[in-house]
């Protein structure tokens, strides 16, 4: 699991990931307007609404670290390894990014973005290796 920054229309959003890295599945991704306690407990609550079983969560960010202590979660803080799958996740979403949100601008941009989210999982998990 882990977060990134991007920008549309001047403004910042962070966009939550969750990876299964045994499938080499994205589980979930989805947008926010703030990076905090809340926006992070909403979000892994998501998460664990698609998982069948007991999970570990890899994270990077230290920040993740009190909300899954808080749900009294698993997780093994990594910086390299199997987290790097969700780099790469980061890394493709980015370049979409770049693409298709240089002058998108609407009244509801956090909608747009978690309708990107869903796209851009949708791809991942089913186009993108057929089209490799």
């Amino acid at each position: 699991m882990d977060e990134t920054v991007v920008k549309g229309g001047g403004k910042r959003y962070y966009v939550y990931s969750a990876v299964d890295v045994k499938k080499n599945e994205l589980t979930l991704m989805k947008a926010y307007t703030t990076r905090n306690y809340l926006a992070t407990r909403s979000f892994v609550n998501e998460v664990l609404k698609y998982c069948r079983s007991k999970v570990k969560f890899l994270i990077d960010p230290p920040m993740l670290i009190s909300v899954l202590k808080g749900l009294n979660l698993k997780f093994e803080y990594q910086i390299f390894g199997q987290r790097s799958l969700v780099e790469s996740v980061f890394s493709s979403l980015k370049q979409r990014v770049r693409i298709f949100f240089c002058s998108i601008t609407t009244k509801d941009p956090v909608k747009n973005w978690n309708f990107f989210c869903r796209l851009f999982v949708l791809y991942y998990n089913k186009l993108m290796w057929c089209l490799c």
